[in-house]
């Protein structure tokens, strides 16, 4: 953290250094079970997904410094990543030295990061390191393109590199790996105390030495922060309006409002969001609203989703049992061992108001629901409709007109990078050749 008050965790962290004589690059890569998080990873690489106060990515890089960023990703979001990450190389040939390491890490032992920091260095010789059949990462000193030609990165990728074991490395395997060590997550965010911006003098603040405040943030009057459960972290521009209770641990990110009387705990809010009524550990990637009151918990929602007013998510079952949870990829439900889980939500999906969601619920990209009664406990991408008059396809030609009334609110326009994602996503569900109208 600088004099400024700006806090390192908020910072992209991909960043070349152009004076560099000497290159090597970490690249971020997927593997095939970045399907398994859907519909979180249809619309960005999985190294892009928030966990607390960050994503994996921004976690990923501040491990390894010193190496030059690069990425490998699906090739529907090449163009996306491209925009994302300017000046970084995405699927390109990389002719220097190449630490890739699995873009699905959440944790990487501090004893894992220095093997790997060894490894990456000019002389060490090529090497795969795997835990339970997963690869963590691969130091190759001469990377070649057939490595990068593959769509995801597998064991037979890094050709005859001897193999070592590794143990204590953290994967997001599942959707609710997202959200059941949440708490960790926003607490290892946090770097130190400090108030940078604005905190009214009838604002309330327990523990202070657990809370910072970056520059630009407000915290104002009648607002409760309380951090003698965990670290509270408002980044800059963050703002906590009257009345408000934010109880840690919890991360409020750039330019994010938490509305007036609103609660919230162990929750984390990226960039960008409005936030209103009670949250109970959950995230929000960006961009996202839940202006007024209901009750969000252990859910995980998307960006560019907006929740009506008094909508609810369940997150617990009557009989107190082991919730399922759709997995995309499978085509099936699976147990996930919780007891606790909400509701998973994709970009861009609207509701209306009094929606309401059941204990363990899978709602894709780009859907459109209203209606009484529990919706679907999955709902896939590009639907629209209510759980009484049945879901049809959202047609893409209205859902993308939907999509630039969003971006231009936030200044933002719909490039031809988006556009191929997007089709490129609907495709997986719906034929573009049987649309028909919607009124």
């Amino acid at each position: 953290m600088d004099r400024s008050g700006r806090h390192p965790y908020s910072d992209n962290c991909f960043t070349l250094d152009l004076t560099a004589t000497h290159i090597m690059y970490l690249c971020l890569f997927e593997d095939a079970f970045s399907d398994h998080l859907r519909p979180v990873s249809e619309t960005r690489a999985v190294f892009d997904i928030r966990l607390g106060s960050s994503t994996l990515a921004q976690y990923l890089r501040r491990q390894f410094p010193d190496l030059h960023p690069a990425l490998k990703v699906r090739s529907y979001l090449v163009g996306t990543m491209t925009e994302s990450y300017p000046g970084v190389p995405v699927n390109e040939p990389l002719f220097a030295g190449t630490l890739f390491l699995n873009g699905r890490i959440s944790f990487l032992p501090a004893e894992v990061i220095q093997r790997l920091r060894k490894a990456a260095q000019d002389g060490e010789a090529k090497r795969i390191f795997m835990q339970d059949g997963f690869v963590v990462a691969a130091w190759l000193p001469n990377p070649s393109d057939v490595v990068l030609d593959q769509n995801t990165l597998t064991p037979s990728a890094f050709r005859d590199a001897p193999l070592e074991a590794v143990e204590g490395v953290h994967f997001l395997n599942r959707l609710w790996h997202m959200l059941v060590e949440l708490p960790e997550f926003i607490a290892r965010g946090f770097v130190q105390a400090g108030n940078f911006g604005k905190i009214h003098p009838a604002a309330i603040l327990v523990e202070p030495d657990r809370i910072f405040v970056a520059e630009g943030a407000k915290v104002h009057a009648g607002a409760i922060l309380a951090a003698d459960t965990g670290p509270i972290i408002l980044d800059r521009g963050a703002e906590v309006c009257e009345g408000a209770v934010v109880k840690g641990p919890c991360y409020i990110g750039q330019h994010s409002r938490v509305n007036m009387t609103a609660r919230i705990d162990t929750t984390a809010i990226g960039p960008g969001c409005k936030i209103g009524g009670e949250v109970h550990a959950a995230t929000f990637q960006a961009n996202s609203n839940k202006a007024h009151d209901g009750y969000v918990g252990n859910s995980y929602i998307g960006q560019w989703c907006n929740i009506g007013a008094d909508s609810n998510t369940s997150n617990l079952k009557n009989d107190y049992g082991n919730i399922r949870l759709y997995n995309v990829a499978l085509q099936r439900y699976e147990l996930s061992g919780q007891q606790f889980l909400g509701t998973i939500m994709g970009d861009h999906t609207k509701c209306g108001i009094n929606t309401m969601f059941n204990t363990g619920t899978v709602i894709g990209t780009f859907c459109n629901l209203y209606g009484g009664g529990y919706q679907r406990n999955y709902v896939s991408s590009f639907s629209w409709g209510s759980p009484a008059e049945m879901y049809m396809p959202y047609k893409l030609e209205k859902a993308l007109r939907v999509a630039e009334a969003v971006f231009a609110r936030r200044n933002k326009r719909m490039s031809p990078a988006d556009l191929h994602m997007l089709q490129t996503i609907y495709r997986m569900y719906h034929d573009l050749a049987t649309d028909e109208d919607q009124s």
